[in-house]
C-alpha cells in the first residue's frame, strides 16, 4: 500500500484518504430552515407590496371618477342626478329602471363608444325585455375604471340571472336613509342630502345640484366611495358582502337627521347587525342576497349607491346593506354601506375631485357630516 513521503509525495505502503465534497444531513436540514424563514420573511412583504400596487390602482380609478364628475359638471353645469329614469317597454304605460351616474358620466372618462352604445331611450335591465335587449351589450361590459383588484370577486357574471357584478363604487347620497316599507310594498325617496340628486320616477322632477350647492365645500363633502360587490346568496365568511331584507324596523327609518342619533335609527341599526349574525348561514335568497355592484348601469342603492349611515367596514354592522322588505332582484335599501378589502377603512373621493381614506374607526357624527352637501357641519381633516 503506497505511503507518503516526507515531501508530499505518495510512497510505498502508503494510501490517500479523500474526503467526499457534500452536506451532512443535519447541514441540509439547517438551510432548508433557513430558506423557510426567509419564505416567512418575504411572503408578507410581497403580498404587502401587492396590496399596495391595488391600492393605488384603486385610488386611481376613484380620482378619474372625480375628475369625469368635475368634466360633466363644467359642460352641463351640474353634478348628475343618480337615478335618471326610463321605460323597459314602449307604451303610454310601462315600468322602469333608473339609470346611474356612473352611466352619465362614460364619456368623460374616455369611453365614449361605450356611452354610444347605451340606448337612454330605454333602461337598464335584466328581465328579458325590449330595454334588456337593447342594453345587454354595455351590461356584460366590465369596465376597469368601476372595479377595484383588491375586492377579489369582480367582475363575475352569472348568466342565470343575466348579470354582471362589475361596480366596486357608488355614488353617495349622504346620510339619507330610501327605504321600502313593507306594508305598501311604496318606495319611499327623499331628496338625498348628497350631491347626487334623484328623478322623482312618476312627477320626473329632478333635482340636480351644483358646486353652487355644496355649501359645506366640496373638499368636505363626499361624492363616491368603495364598495364590495355581493352575488346570489351572503357570503358567509364575510357578512360585509351580504345584504339583509325583511328587518321591520328599518321601515320606521324612512327620515334620518345628520345632527343626532334618532332612536328609530339607532334600534334599526341595532336590529340590522343582529339579524345579519343570526341569519349568516341562509340560503333564502328573500332573507339575505346581495346585488351590490351588480351592475354600473342602474342607479340603486342596491347596486351604485351608497349612504354615509354607518362607518366603512363596520365592525359594529357588519352588513352591506339591510332593508325593511324582502331582498329584490337590484334592491332598494334602508342603509347601505361603504366596504373595502383594504384594511382599517376605505377609499373616497370627494366633490372637490380628491381622494382620501376615511377609517373606519371615525366619529359617526363627523361621517354624516362628511355625506351632507350643506348640512353646516364643520369636520376637521383630522377626525379621519
Amino acid at each position: 500500500m503506497p505511503m507518503m513521503d516526507r515531501d508530499g509525495r505518495l510512497g510505498p505502503g502508503r494510501t490517500s484518504f479523500r474526503r467526499r465534497a457534500g452536506f451532512t444531513l443535519i447541514e441540509l436540514l439547517v438551510v432548508i430552515a433557513i430558506i423557510a424563514v426567509l419564505i416567512g420573511l418575504l411572503l408578507p412583504a410581497v403580498q404587502s407590496a401587492r396590496e399596495a400596487a391595488r391600492r393605488i390602482h384603486c385610488v386611481n380609478n376613484l380620482k378619474q371618477l372625480g375628475l369625469a364628475l368635475h368634466n360633466y359638471h363644467s359642460s352641463i353645469g351640474s353634478f348628475p342626478i343618480a337615478q335618471s329614469w326610463a321605460k323597459t317597454t314602449p307604451g303610454a304605460k310601462y315600468g322602469g329602471n333608473p339609470w346611474s351616474a356612473h352611466a352619465q358620466v362614460l364619456s368623460y372618462l374616455e369611453l365614449s363608444t361605450v356611452y354610444n352604445a347605451v340606448n337612454f331611450s330605454f333602461a337598464p335591465a335584466q328581465a328579458l325585455n325590449l330595454a334588456y335587449y337593447t342594453n345587454s351589450t354595455v351590461l356584460y361590459t366590465p369596465l376597469n375604471v368601476f372595479i377595484c383588484p383588491s375586492d377579489g370577486v369582480s367582475p363575475t357574471t352569472l348568466s342565470d340571472i343575466r348579470i354582471d357584478f362589475n361596480c366596486n363604487y357608488a355614488g353617495s347620497t349622504g346620510p339619507t336613509v330610501q327605504a321600502v316599507k313593507v306594508a305598501g310594498q311604496s318606495v319611499t325617496i327623499q331628496a338625498p342630502s348628497g350631491i347626487f340628486g334623484f328623478d322623482d320616477p312618476v312627477l320626473h322632477t329632478v333635482p340636480a345640484y351644483s358646486v353652487a350647492s355644496v355649501i359645506d365645500g366640496t373638499s368636505n363633502t363626499i361624492a363616491y366611495s368603495e364598495r364590495l360587490v355581493g352575488g346570489t346568496g351572503p357570503k358567509v365568511g364575510d357578512t360585509r358582502r351580504a345584504s339583509w331584507g325583511g328587518v321591520a324596523e328599518v321601515a320606521d327609518a324612512v327620515t334620518l337627521n345628520a345632527g343626532s342619533l334618532q332612536p328609530q335609527v339607532v334600534q334599526a341599526l341595532s336590529a340590522c347587525a343582529t339579524y345579519a349574525r343570526a341569519n349568516a348561514n341562509t340560503t333564502d335568497l328573500k332573507v339575505g342576497a346581495s346585488f351590490s355592484g351588480a351592475t354600473w348601469m342602474a342607479g340603486y342603492l342596491g347596486t351604485s349607491l351608497f349612504n354615509t349611515v354607518t362607518p366603512p367596514n363596520s365592525i359594529q354592522y357588519p352588513f352591506n346593506s339591510c332593508q325593511a322588505e324582502p331582498v329584490n332582484m337590484w334592491g332598494l335599501a334602508g342603509f347601505v354601506n361603504a366596504t373595502s378589502n383594504h384594511s382599517g377603512g376605505a377609499n373616497f373621493t370627494f366633490a372637490d375631485g380628491s381622494v382620501r381614506f376615511i377609517k373606519s374607526s371615525i366619529d359617526v357624527r363627523a361621517y354624516w357630516g362628511l355625506g351632507t352637501r350643506a348640512g353646516g357641519e364643520v369636520v376637521s381633516s383630522d377626525s379621519y
